[in-house]
């Protein structure tokens, strides 16, 4: 045994009598070890890969969607950014645009299988929520368009599929409606393959 080290076969890990160092020797320990955690530590093996699925799943949902492999989306005028904070307006009127619009660029030359947006209410209320793929023969499709409550700080996960054989050139995320005016939220969107 090296000096300051622990016997451990006296704590029944290793199995005694192995001669460390050779393949076989190796093999079989392993073999035992595998044996004795199977017969003796069965219950907490299975409540630990339980509870380390459960974390792991847990950690994975919670991610933003565009945060699994997707390629974030620049804000359209927004100077290179990936997102955009902003606070509702008052509705459109003929003589002053609301700000619920904002659009996302798709790169050209790129395929993407779905398209997701995040958005982020910094105060809770009932939102109008409207996600549209907007593609280059003036036509857009509509994938998400509801009337949804955010508590503070929530966060709404969108997610559309483009056409068959058609990629849109952007993603436009609609945030808004009247109860909600002057609420501010953060909103971002991506591409995924």
């Amino acid at each position: 045994m090296v000096e300051g080290s622990a016997d451990l076969t006296a704590l029944n890990f290793y199995p005694k009598g192995v001669v460390w160092g050779t393949d076989a020797a190796i093999v079989q320990s392993v073999a035992s070890i595998v044996r004795l955690l199977y017969q003796t530590k069965e219950v907490f093996m299975m409540n630990w890969l339980g509870k380390t699925m459960t974390v792991g799943a847990i950690v994975c949902l919670s991610l933003p969607a565009h945060a699994q492999s997707c390629r974030l989306l620049h804000v359209v005028e927004g100077k290179g950014a990936y997102s955009v904070q902003k606070k509702v307006s008052a509705a459109s009127t003929p003589v002053s645009p609301s700000n619920w619009n904002t659009d996302f660029a798709v790169p050209g030359g790129q395929s993407f299988r779905r398209y997701t947006a995040t958005v982020r209410a910094k105060n809770g209320g009932k939102y109008s929520i409207q996600m549209n793929l907007k593609y280059a023969n003036g036509t857009s499709d509509k994938v998400f368009d509801e009337k949804v409550s955010l508590k503070d700080n929530q966060v709404l996960n969108l997610s559309g599929a483009p056409r068959l054989n058609a990629e849109p050139y952007q993603v436009n995320v609609v945030v808004g409606g009247i109860p909600v005016t002057g609420n501010a939220y953060s909103v971002s969107a991506a591409g995924c393959p």
